[in-house]
């Protein structure tokens, strides 16, 4: 009976929780722009997530190594 219980306790750690629904949960921070920044914040995450794709993927679609991040903006 104890063993039960313990895998019933173990399978509900295991299951996953929603993050909208957690009691204990912190805002978060708000932050202040990047000084010098001369594009939108939204441009500026789009070309975060494009940077991340290339960095990625870039070997496997055989983008050379001449792209830098700073080129970008």
């Amino acid at each position: 009976d104890q063993k039960k219980v313990e895998l019933q306790i173990l399978k509900e750690v295991r299951r996953p929780v929603e993050d909208m629904i957690l009691k204990d949960a912190l805002p978060l921070p708000t932050l202040n722009r990047i000084p010098g920044l001369k594009v939108p914040g939204t441009a500026f995450a789009n070309l975060l997530m494009v940077r991340e794709f290339l960095h990625n993927f870039g070997e496997t679609l055989h983008f050379g190594e001449s792209l830098h991040f700073g080129e970008f903006l």
